[in-house]
């Protein structure tokens, strides 16, 4: 394990090198919007893309198994959208969607059994079950897109949710692969300990990787295990998940269009709020809202894996979730608004 986190940080470190060097995947759009979050974002390489990719790669040639093949595959298409080729977000969402309906689809991934009846009568049918999990996977992928603002704010996030869903399992003995979550928790803190000096970003293609990859695992452990509730596994996933839904209805609320990247995420406003009100620099506040972020995540992860089993428990964590999401958004919307 210390010899695959050195091997992980030395290849990183030579990837970034390489990168800066070669001026590759340096996209001067993508860092302009991040000077926002920090007071300088020069020559910093969106590595997450090749370093996963690579990561993944090397997993499925050892292990043969297909969650490494899959996930590289999202992540190859990431890179092609961090190398600069222009492509518009309806074509990404149809590229997405046909991907992931596809790997669904072979892979038998399809979520049947979600302990509420209307729905499960509807995911009866394999039609509707297919295109139901392609849909989730859809909105976790880019709504972890919108989390990549922040320094460590989703690698964090996704190693936060990995170690609950480790512990959680092993726990109760379930049934899953260890080996594949401990390995992938490993390779993410790597990653993190890099983003959290400002040294490299993930990007599109280091996002749609681990994003897709937890997703899967999860489904995947969850249709192995189908005596935990399903809301135990939306609420590791939850956040990402509903910036995405409550970034698409407010801006048809407020008839903004909806392909449009904007910064009204709560993750911008803490950082304003933290940046306007103290004086702290903006790298300090940049860090200090992706850790007051997770900080949250962490508390509602240990409180729902205290029982992952009832979904009634689980259904009142969710709704506390979005409960104080909702809140703190509106709140700090207010406070910032009067700066």
């Amino acid at each position: 394990m210390i010899i695959f986190f050195i091997l992980s940080s030395l290849y990183l470190y030579l990837l970034n090198f390489f990168l800066i060097k070669k001026n590759i995947l340096i996209d001067q759009n993508f860092l302009n919007k991040r000077k926002i979050f920090a007071t300088s974002v020069k020559r910093i390489p969106l590595t997450g893309g090749i370093f996963f990719f690579s990561i993944f790669l090397i997993f499925f040639i050892l292990t043969g198994n297909k969650i490494y093949l899959y996930s590289s595959l999202f992540s190859i298409i990431g890179i092609i959208y961090d190398l600069g080729f222009v492509i518009k977000p309806i074509s990404r969402i149809i590229i997405q969607g046909a991907t992931l309906i596809v790997v669904i689809y072979i892979s038998n991934l399809y979520l049947k059994d979600l302990k509420i009846n209307f729905i499960n009568q509807i995911l009866f049918f394999d039609l509707f079950s297919i295109l139901f999990t392609s849909f989730c996977f859809l909105v976790l992928i880019n709504g972890s897109n919108f989390l990549d603002g922040l320094n460590t704010h989703l690698s964090g996030y996704i190693i936060l949710s990995s170690v609950f869903f480790f512990v959680a399992l092993s726990k109760h003995n379930l049934h899953t692969d260890y080996n594949v979550i401990s390995n992938f928790i490993l390779v993410c803190f790597v990653f993190f300990l890099f983003n959290l000096f400002n040294k490299n970003y993930l990007g599109d293609g280091g996002v749609y990787g681990i994003s897709f990859f937890l997703g899967y695992l999860i489904t995947l452990t969850y249709l192995q295990n189908l005596t935990i509730s399903p809301f135990f596994f939306l609420n590791l996933l939850w956040y990402p998940a509903f910036e995405n839904l409550f970034s698409l209805l407010r801006r048809l609320f407020n008839k903004k269009r909806v392909d449009k990247a904007d910064n009204h995420h709560l993750h911008y406003k803490i950082f304003i709020f933290l940046y306007k009100n103290t004086k702290l620099k903006k790298i300090y506040a940049n860090t200090i809202s992706s850790f007051l972020l997770n900080l949250f995540n962490f508390i509602i992860f240990y409180i729902a894996s205290i029982n992952i089993f009832k979904t009634s428990y689980q259904i009142k964590i969710t709704i506390l979730s979005i409960s104080f999401y909702l809140f703190l958004f509106f709140y700090l919307k207010k406070k910032n608004e009067k700066i």
